[in-house]
């Protein structure tokens, strides 16, 4: 099987796991990271409820939010308006990014006694993530080291009852942090899922650690494949771990 050479970073893999679907736009982005542990050690505030109005201005706009549940952090209003402002750097956000009658999590920072958004889209999450973002804040609040090496095997065993695309690929980008060589089990797990985002991730660090165990795995998966973007990266995996049996 001929394979060509790649090139690629982690940086790179990121940007491709949480950038899908999205538009380029100016807005708040103070914060620099993007992981899911970020989000839950920097905001001042987690709530839920619904967008009741959307005030434009010519160097910003305001959300009216009414909260429905603080999950982390103290609230003495049921109503708070959330400034989103543009910035000098550009930063992506969902297309539906709080429009008017929408329901969502949201991930606040206090700002000069100002709300906004943690990381610009990421502190903004579909209602329907509730469930699965209070389960990891549930077991956040029980060990502030949840995100370390140490419990990497409870992280894990977390993200497989997940239910949501957009937290299990958060959650991922953390795990990526922590991930090594010993965890072909995972690995092999998620090349099984039906996830293109879940099967691009495992052949990223498959590659990095030259995972020889798993050549002929994904090779069935290539020749199996349509999706052009996931035999782009077995393509990279298999170069990888060629040159490492060179």
């Amino acid at each position: 099987m001929k394979i060509k050479s790649y090139r690629l970073s982690s940086f790179f893999i990121i940007c491709i796991l949480l950038f899908s679907n999205t538009r380029l736009v100016h807005a708040d982005y103070s914060n620099s990271g993007s992981y899911f542990k970020e989000l839950l050690e920097k905001s001042d505030l987690i709530v839920t409820g619904i967008t009741t109005g959307v005030i434009w201005y010519e160097e910003k706009k305001q959300i009216l939010f009414e909260v429905s549940n603080v999950l982390s952090g103290i609230l003495e209003t049921k109503n708070i308006l959330i400034d989103v402002v543009p910035s000098k750097k550009f930063c992506y956000e969902t297309t539906d990014y709080l429009n008017h009658d929408q329901k969502c999590v949201l991930f606040l920072k206090n700002d000069n006694n100002k709300w906004i958004v943690m990381n610009a889209f990421d502190g903004v999450f579909s209602i329907e993530d509730y469930n699965d973002i209070k389960e990891i804040l549930q077991e956040y609040r029980k060990n502030n080291l949840l995100f370390s090496e140490e419990n990497k095997g409870e992280i894990i065993s977390i993200f497989k009852k997940l239910e949501s695309e957009r937290i299990k690929i958060k959650l991922l980008i953390d795990i990526g942090e922590i991930i090594s060589e010993e965890d072909t089990v995972f690995l092999n797990y998620l090349l099984d899922s039906q996830s293109k985002e879940n099967i691009i991730f495992s052949l990223y660090y498959i590659a990095k650690y030259k995972l020889s165990s798993v050549s002929e795995k994904i090779k069935e998966i290539f020749y199996k494949s349509n999706d052009s973007d996931i035999n782009y990266y077995i393509s990279f995996a298999l170069n990888k771990i060629n040159e490492n049996i060179k």
